[in-house]
């Protein structure tokens, strides 16, 4: 699977830049920085860069998905586990950034680290480990993704409400200092890129009027649920299987107030606040952190629904299984479709280059002017990536004139303009699609 743009521009200028690159340069906000630098150490392995970079993300995903079986399992049973566990392990979200070089698994993985830690302690179990794993997991989430703090602020909203209801004097004080030691600990892991790049690297935030920001609320809203779910129906095919499933148990209905419960609500609500507060419309991906909300909020559901549900009773678990298994087969078609679509450049960059073969002799490849279509620089960073690492190649980025064709053992055109002034005769088309053309010298 060829790499996405957003992954050739972390391997470009962060990953084959080594470790304290990756740690310092913040030209924009699409350095995942603990993301990075955890690929700039598995640059140092043998192997091909695309699956060492990629493996940071599905080594998150893998084991996010394990402790959310795991935290689950204290407090539920395992029928009611499966349907919610299959919802998150092939999402749309999840798959899409399992298998791609960018943070936002290790991000989700972050925030679920944090999630255990404060139900543990608000339980009480492991005081000083969990209280430790709450702090590395803040600064993780941090360090990541800063807009990670919107998970940060929804946790600590749910978490001091509770205990000022509660009145747990004790526990307020221990996590205020938890959150005081994890801004230290923040702060101290950005420090270097404060001192290189200055305030200026977190700049890049554009504020709306509300005026301007109430009318895309709504708008974002729905669409940040249609990402999650990867296909238009998905909310409505969500409410069917709850239904099902629901109608499927036993109608008595049991209390089940769970220490967690209250932070799954609050969290599946915060985007709202946050956007009117932040008064900011990001990406649908920032929001990736509360697909285990949606699925433990789901499996509350289903627990409410389906009680008294043993091994003798068959049917009502086959009926689960057989609704997780249409889930997995849905979701990933829905997600495949998506990706070939979302990833079309990529795939076409790959097939072309497939055409130049690996020889002993140099190959000269010249790109004639990236242009201005909406896919040029986008175009541009993958093509540097591949000429990177085709042995044997000397590259020009630009062709300017007639005269330098000749120089030239391939060309790529990307500009049309270029390619209605120029003639190739001397040339062959190799490969042609939507993005540019392929030419060998005869």
């Amino acid at each position: 699977m060829p790499l996405h743009y957003d992954e050739t521009w972390t391997y470009y200028n962060f990953t084959s830049r080594g470790i304290k690159v990756s740690a310092t340069f913040y030209p924009l906000p699409n350095n995942h920085i603990l993301f990075s630098v955890l690929t700039a150490v598995m640059e140092h392995f043998p192997g091909d860069p695309k699956i060492k970079m990629r493996l940071i993300s599905v080594c998150s995903a893998v084991l996010l998905n394990v402790l959310f079986v795991r935290f689950a399992s204290r407090y539920y049973k395992e029928q009611v586990i499966i349907l919610p566990a299959v919802l998150l392990a092939f999402s749309h979200p999840m798959l899409n950034y399992a298998v791609q070089a960018r943070g936002y698994a290790l991000l989700t993985l972050m925030v679920w680290l944090m999630f255990m830690a404060i139900v543990a302690l608000l339980e009480k179990r492991q005081i000083f480990r969990n209280s430790l794993l709450y702090i590395i997991s803040v600064c993780g989430v941090l360090y990541t993704i800063p807009s990670g703090v919107y998970a940060i602020f929804a946790a600590n909203v749910a978490l001091y409400l509770l205990l000022i209801f509660r009145r747990e004097k004790a526990l307020i004080v221990r996590f205020t200092i938890c959150n005081l030691l994890a801004g230290m600990g923040t702060y101290l892991l950005y420090r270097p890129v404060l001192k290189l790049n200055g305030t200026d690297a977190f700049s890049h935030v554009v504020h709306l009027s509300k005026a301007e920001l109430l009318p895309k609320v709504n708008t974002h809203l729905i669409s940040v649920a249609k990402w999650m779910v990867g296909m238009p129906w998905g909310m409505s095919f969500l409410l069917v299987v709850i239904l099902a499933v629901a109608v499927l148990g036993a109608t008595e209905k049991r209390a089940m107030n769970r220490t967690f419960d209250w932070f799954v609500v609050v969290f599946l609500l915060s985007p709202f606040f946050i956007l009117l507060l932040h008064r900011v419309i990001p990406f649908e991906r920032t929001w990736i952190y509360l697909v285990p909300f949606v699925s433990l909020g789901l499996m509350a559901i289903l627990d409410r629904a389906l009680i008294k549900i043993t091994s003798a009773n068959g049917f009502v678990l086959t009926t689960i299984i057989a609704l997780s298994v249409c889930c997995i087969f849905l979701l990933n078609n829905a997600f495949f479709k998506a990706f070939r679509a979302e990833h079309d450049c990529d795939f076409a960059i790959a097939n072309a280059f497939a055409n130049i073969p690996h020889t002993p002799d140099a190959h000269k490849i010249g790109v004639l002017d990236w242009g201005q279509d909406p896919y040029s620089y986008y175009t541009g960073e993958r093509l540097q990536y591949e000429l990177l690492h085709k042995d044997k190649i000397r590259t020009d980025v630009t062709v300017l004139n007639k005269e330098q064709l000749a120089t030239f053992d391939w060309l790529i055109i990307k500009d049309k303009k270029a390619q209605d002034s120029l003639t190739f005769g001397n040339f062959t088309t190799i490969d042609s699609n939507r993005y540019f053309e392929l030419l060998k010298r005869n």
